[in-house]
């Protein structure tokens, strides 16, 4: 049973490990690589994005 919770916990911390290499480290990394090549936009935010930006751009109406 002890060996059961053991590889349950690794497996945990393996996802965890993943989710935060995913949402955290590969986006900051590629952010750091397009401003070094000259590519400056909006910081990468969690979770919603551009969500502000997209939202007031939609309240200003369609483009004639």
């Amino acid at each position: 049973m002890m060996i059961l919770v053991v590889i349950c916990g690794a497996l945990v911390s393996f996802w965890v490990c993943k989710v935060l290499i995913l949402v955290w480290s590969k986006p900051r990394k590629l952010e750091k690589l397009l401003r070094k090549q000259g590519l400056n936009g909006t910081s990468h935010m969690y979770l919603f994005g551009d969500l502000k930006q997209l939202v007031s751009i939609r309240e200003l109406g369609p483009s004639p």
